[in-house]
């Protein structure tokens, strides 16, 4: 090989062991964030208060039996709201989609808690348009904030009366703000009525 053929031939073999680290060396880890993917340990995060994570994480730092850790999220309920979605539902919030029919739970599953919480709809115990910041809300209140405060439970279904009186409970829950002067916009919202999404924008 003569020297004018070395530094292409030397580029060459460096993008093939870059291209081999990239999609054939990777932990999994690595891998489900190629793929746009979350693993299950950050669902667990994603329905926790900053307390329970901090917890979480600290018992990881001190490399704590992974069953130890398990029983803490189990404990604390987080688990339970992970197993109970449906299989299908749980593609999706690994995925990080939110799709029309989920809960709120599960799309706080797939996307984590709101940055900010705007009401449109009777039964929610602010006025219509109101928009209420989301870290005045703990992040596992958050998917009980479009219900009545007797059926405050993450993923609760409207009651009868609700229904019966025909009052449509309907709420959007904001991402990614951003802020310019006074105004704030946001990247990502997702509209739920009576506790189930109707329209996600992105």
């Amino acid at each position: 090989m003569t020297n004018a053929r070395l530094p292409r031939a030397l580029a060459a073999a460096s993008l093939i062991i870059v291209t081999m680290v990239a999609f054939g060396g990777c932990t999994p880890g690595m891998k489900r964030m190629l793929a746009g993917e979350q693993s299950k340990r950050q669902v667990y995060l994603n329905l926790m208060t900053p307390e329970q994570a901090a917890t979480l994480r600290a018992m990881e730092k001190a490399e704590v039996d992974e069953q130890k850790r398990i029983l803490y999220v189990q404990e604390i309920g987080v688990y339970q709201q992970w197993a109970a979605a449906p299989e299908d539902t749980k593609q999706h919030i690994l995925k990080k989609r939110v799709v029309e029919g989920m809960k709120p739970v599960e799309v706080q599953m797939a996307w984590g808690p709101p940055a900010a919480v705007e009401t449109l709809g009777d039964g929610t115990g602010e006025p219509a348009g109101t928009t209420i910041p989301a870290k005045e809300v703990p992040p596992a209140e958050v998917a009980a904030t479009e219900v009545p405060a007797e059926e405050a439970t993450a993923g609760a279904e409207p009651s009868a009366a609700s229904a019966a009186a025909g009052s449509d409970q309907t709420i959007i829950w904001h991402y990614d703000p951003s802020t310019s002067g006074d105004a704030t916009t946001y990247g990502r919202s997702v509209k739920f009525v009576n506790n189930r999404v109707v329209e996600v924008e992105q």
